[in-house]
């Protein structure tokens, strides 16, 4: 132990023998032993001091000495500590490790000189140095002999605080060695990799294993303290749209951006995490009612609806949220999916929309058509429902739109209210080969029947994900030639969205639509940001205006509305009104010059015996 010391140390006999020297003792040192004992008179600090500074070995100019008495090999004996500022090369004061011996009673013996410096000040019992209770420091030697020389934590006065220690005691015979070692460098590396181990790489968030976690916490807390609590998820709309049009770094910084716009917005004890892709979720803990979480997410989704600036592309981001309240009565898996039905039940409602979910029987609704579609599909459940669009001049019929219905309990449900559970259990394509399937039948119908001319399509809606499959077109190949009808008597109702997601993709498909004859609208035209130049580029035929356009007549931006047909009817590209349900709204529309015009005031979606009747009856006004 005394080996492992810096300073000088010898033991002496209570008649001045010389019992001990340590290896730094004896570089002080000749021959002659009794150079540092008075074998007349009594050990002073003078006597040992004349001595070292008149002996010819030695040119120390500053150390010092202490005595201190100890029992050596069960005789009363003294401890002399000599410590020099002398350069030293022993191998010892080369390490990085603090060294503290102390007895029994916690009198400090010795300190080298790396611990001095770290410490700033002289020390006389260990005490002086421990936050915590003197006794503390020995636990570990009343451990087995495998845990006792383990490392642990350390907390010391007059240590910077800056700086991570840890220390480790040892016992040998009446007195302790202390080591004392720098592990700043390990702490901050180990914190760094538990931080990377549970924060998203790309947005710094937390990740899903994180989120898992917190959520099951803040349940149990919410057990305990009787609060609520309530889980956001957020999807963006039409992020894939900025991937394939601007590229995936672009994607990127806007995740980033949007990340850091939920941080920026929620409580220090809220939990924000990304789960995934554009999907993100949010802990907001200790809710007070709905009112405050429908508030809370409108906030939130203003101050993401921001416009951003990215690599000189000016993006409007919208998301859609949907949130679940709960008291603790819900588990993690039943809270995320009922914040999930929300969510998806916004993206059903126009961009940037919020929905909080009920516990009422459109959750239920959901939860029969996902047990239900874990059979075999029942196609005798669905049906199509037509609503035709009229000439705004002549009000003949100029196209039949095909709606999908599927019908549970003898009552019809509209897609909204199922399709986007049928997308997510991956049904949606055999259901939209199925719609394409029948349109063609009925319309090979009307035109044996001579109910409408070759020239009135039906208008089929195709969703993104079925545009994009590779059945898509062959399939529609096979029901044009199953039924033998003229491509012509076909026009496919795509959203705006669909067409710009993936530019390249998109024109190469409906080229080759158009090529073959099938006609293309856009659905819902106005309903995002997109220019006019997709108008110009694309081959469509008719435009479908989103009747959020004209939804409050007294703030209708007349100009604006006229603006698009006009740039639409330049380009050959007739204009559909649609929702249109008051005298009023018809009267605008014919003012603006618009081709045609679809509603319940026109017609109601009807079955396909009804249709038939409507179309008999427009033949006798017409012939």
């Amino acid at each position: 132990m005394f080996n492992s010391h810096q300073a000088g140390v010898l033991i002496v006999s209570d008649t001045h023998r010389l019992l001990y020297t340590n290896e730094q003792a004896s570089r002080l040192n000749t021959k002659r032993k009794t150079l540092y004992c008075d074998s007349l008179g009594k050990i002073t600090h003078y006597q040992l001091k004349e001595n070292l500074h008149t002996h010819k070995q030695f040119k120390l100019q500053n150390f010092t000495v202490s005595i201190v008495p100890i029992e050596y090999n069960e005789q009363p004996s003294k401890l002399i500590r000599l410590k020099t500022n002398m350069p030293q090369s022993d191998v010892v004061s080369k390490l990085n490790l603090g060294l503290i011996t102390f007895d029994m009673n916690g009198t400090i013996i010795s300190t080298n000189n790396y611990f001095d410096e770290i410490c700033k000040r002289q020390v006389k019992h260990i005490e002086e140095l421990l936050y915590e209770p003197y006794p503390h420091i020995f636990e570990s030697l009343n451990q087995p002999a495998s845990k006792s020389c383990r490392w642990q934590t350390i907390k010391l006065k007059y240590l910077p605080r800056n700086r991570h220690y840890e220390y480790v005691i040892n016992q040998h015979h009446q007195h302790y060695l202390m080591q004392v070692r720098d592990v700043t460098q390990l702490t901050l590396k180990h914190r760094a990799l538990q931080q990377q181990a549970a924060l998203d790489p790309l947005t710094g968030l937390a990740n899903r294993q994180v989120f898992e976690d917190r959520l099951s916490q803040a349940l149990i807390r919410t057990k305990r303290s009787q609060q609520k609590i309530a889980l956001a998820l957020l999807d963006l709309d039409d992020f894939k749209q900025v991937n394939d049009s601007l590229g995936h770094h672009v994607g990127d910084q806007l995740l980033n951006t949007i990340a850091c716009r939920l941080k920026e917005y929620v409580r220090k004890s809220d939990t924000v995490a990304r789960l995934g892709g554009d999907e993100f979720c949010i802990i907001f803990e200790q809710v007070n009612s709905e009112q405050s979480v429908r508030s809370k997410l409108r906030k939130l989704n203003d101050a993401l609806s921001r416009p951003i600036m990215l690599q000189g592309h000016t993006l409007y981001p919208k998301a859609s949220l949907g949130a679940c309240i709960t008291d603790g009565n819900l588990d993690e898996n039943e809270i995320y999916k009922r914040a999930d039905a929300a969510m998806y039940g916004a993206k059903n409602m126009k961009r940037g929309s919020v929905k909080l979910h009920q516990a009422t029987e459109s959750f239920n609704h959901s939860s029969s058509i996902k047990e239900q579609l874990n059979n075999e599909i029942d196609y005798s459940q669905f049906e199509l429902f037509f609503q035709p669009s009229v000439t705004t001049n002549t009000q003949q019929v100029c196209s039949i739109e095909a709606l999908l219905r599927w019908r549970e309990n003898g009552k019809p449900s509209l897609p909204k209210e199922f399709f986007n559970v049928i997308e997510s259990e991956g049904h949606a394509n055999k259901i939209e080969s199925w719609v394409i399937h029948e349109a063609c039948r009925c319309r090979k119908t009307w035109a044996e029947k001579k109910l409408i001319d070759s020239s009135v399509p039906i208008s089929i809606n195709i969703s993104k994900s079925y545009f994009y499959h590779p059945n898509f077109l062959p399939h529609l190949h096979n029901e044009l030639a199953r039924f033998n009808i003229s491509p012509e008597m076909i026009e496919l109702d795509i959203e705006e969205s669909c067409l710009t997601s993936a530019e390249k993709k998109s024109l190469q498909i409906t080229k080759k639509l158009s090529d073959i004859g099938v006609k293309i609208a856009i659905d819902r035209f106005g309903s995002s940001h997109t220019s006019l130049r997709t108008l110009h580029d694309f081959p469509i035929n008719r435009i479908k205006l989103d009747r959020k356009l004209v939804a409050n007549l007294d703030s209708i931006d007349s100009l604006l509305v006229k603006s698009i047909i006009n740039a639409a009817q330049q380009l050959n590209i007739e204009v559909v009104g649609e929702g249109v349900e008051s005298d009023e709204l018809i009267d605008f529309y014919t003012d603006c010059s618009c081709d045609a015009l679809q509603g319940y005031i026109i017609s109601r979606p009807a079955k396909q015996q009804s249709l038939e009747l409507y179309l008999k009856s427009q033949c006798e006004v017409h012939c």
